[in-house]
């Protein structure tokens, strides 16, 4: 199966960049080594050297003739299960900006029965190919080019140049299928992450709600956008906040640095106090230095900051790396944090991307090089839970701020005192028609990244 991915990474927000002397690789004795076995030895060099837990593998013998893929997968220390190697093609390249070529949709996958796929759009960005086509959250795609989507197609509308769609509702297990083609081409854009920024009035009181799709950092208009949003929820003297971070696989630590700062007490920015503390193995920690490994709060935003001293966040399975920095490290700080959802991923280690000789460059190896806790030494190693456990309607998706979402509908009960609104009889008929899709794995790829283009070589 084809491997797709939501790109999602973590940049740290401070030059990491150690310059290598030759002698730091292996003399180039490469002439009788096949592509493979060279990438494989740079592989094994670059582990043995800046890998978090480097100490752990030095011993550690691989087949050189194993695919490189492989080769890393056999040498990773056994909590590892984020280190990679990356192949630099239109499909599994990391963006760093949120600019890339897209439908702009994000899908998660069911088997509904049988070979039956059907494809369920969780969010769709803004201007993005599949926006201007009409698609929305909660629509389900069942068919493809006139095929319904099956077990060993269903990757390719998200990884195809071009795509016509139908989408479709079962009731009473019996498939509709609509009779309109949504007809797609992958475009490159700018996908702004910040899906919905909003305030309610609930009760009595104003609650300001964002939903944030990724930490992106594109260095002129991502983190003013940013600012600007929570900027109007605080313009509108909102009483409580949600943030909602539910698909949120990551992104930019300068986002994630941003966010926190936003949000934090106001007093706790202005003293630039901790956001997290970074980790490397002994050597490199020696050559960091331990301020240098400090992340604080960013006290340039404090115009449009919100002084949260109670904060409501929505969380997924797939909130990872720079969602759980802000989470994690906001903690010591926000005095009640009330979080709604599913347990997040647990990426509490960050990684390094290492570029290859020339003759390499199909490859890209992204190794753990650290870990991280926030300012009282708390890891968010084995996820964070909520503390209301909710989930989503299986087959049914309401719009960002619908009440009747599950769970924004808990933030709001909590809030105001009150179970939210009964949903309408067709919409209960619809969410609770079919119990038994089985999701299927999004191979997702959670990075916590701390240099772009850091190239251990001469």
């Amino acid at each position: 199966m084809k491997k797709f991915f939501r790109l999602f990474i973590l940049l740290a927000l401070f030059h990491m960049l150690f310059a290598c002397n030759k002698d730091d690789i292996t003399p180039d004795d490469n002439s009788n080594l096949t592509v493979n076995e060279r990438m494989n030895k740079f592989i094994n060099t670059q582990m043995k050297d800046i890998y978090f837990w480097a100490d752990k593998i030095k011993e550690t013998t691989v087949d050189q003739n194993k695919e490189p893929e492989d080769f890393l997968k056999a040498l990773r220390y056994t909590e590892d299960v984020w280190s990679l190697l990356e192949v630099n093609d239109k499909e599994t390249r990391t963006f760093t900006d949120g600019k890339e070529k897209t439908f702009g949709y994000n899908i998660q996958f069911y088997r509904i029965r049988d070979s039956l796929v059907g494809g369920m759009i969780q969010y769709v960005y803004k201007g993005s190919p599949a926006a201007q086509a009409g698609l929305m959250r909660g629509d389900i795609i069942f068919t493809n080019n006139g095929k319904f989507l099956t077990e060993t197609n269903y990757t390719r509308i998200l990884t195809d140049e071009q795509v016509v769609l139908k989408t479709g509702l079962i009731f009473q297990d019996t498939l509709f299928v609509s009779r309109q083609d949504y007809s797609l081409a992958q475009e490159i854009f700018r996908q702004d992450p910040i899906l919905l920024d909003t305030v309610f009035q609930v009760g009595n009181k104003k609650v300001g709600y964002l939903v944030y799709s990724n930490f992106y950092d594109d260095k002129s208009n991502s983190l003013p956008q940013l600012s600007q949003a929570i900027g109007r929820i605080k313009a509108a003297s909102a009483d409580e906040f949600i943030l909602d971070l539910r698909y949120n696989t990551g992104g930019a630590v300068t986002a994630a640095r941003h966010l926190g700062s936003l949000l934090a007490p106001a007093n706790n920015v202005r003293n630039q106090d901790i956001l997290i503390r970074e980790q490397w193995n002994p050597t490199y920690q020696q050559k960091h230095g331990s301020e240098q490994l400090i992340i604080r709060f960013d006290p340039s935003v404090l115009a449009n900051n919100l002084d949260l001293k109670k904060i409501y966040i929505l969380t997924g399975e797939n909130t990872a790396s720079a969602s759980e920095v802000v989470i994690s490290g906001l903690r010591p700080y926000i005095s009640e944090m009330v979080i709604i959802g599913s347990q997040t991923h647990g990426k509490y280690v960050g990684m390094t991307q290492i570029t290859p000789p020339q003759d390499l460059q199909k490859w890209t190896l992204w190794p753990v090089t650290f870990a991280y806790t926030n300012a009282n030494g708390e890891s968010v190693k084995g996820g964070i839970p909520p503390t209301y456990n909710s989930q989503e309607y299986i087959n049914y998706l309401p719009p960002f701020g619908d009440p009747e979402d599950p769970l924004l509908g808990k933030a709001l009960e909590l809030i105001n005192g009150m179970q939210p609104v009964a949903a309408s009889l067709s919409r209960c008929n619809r969410k609770h028609a079919e119990v038994s899709w089985k999701p299927l794995s999004n191979t997702k790829k959670y990075l916590l990244i701390i240099k772009i283009s850091f190239r251990k070589i001469s």
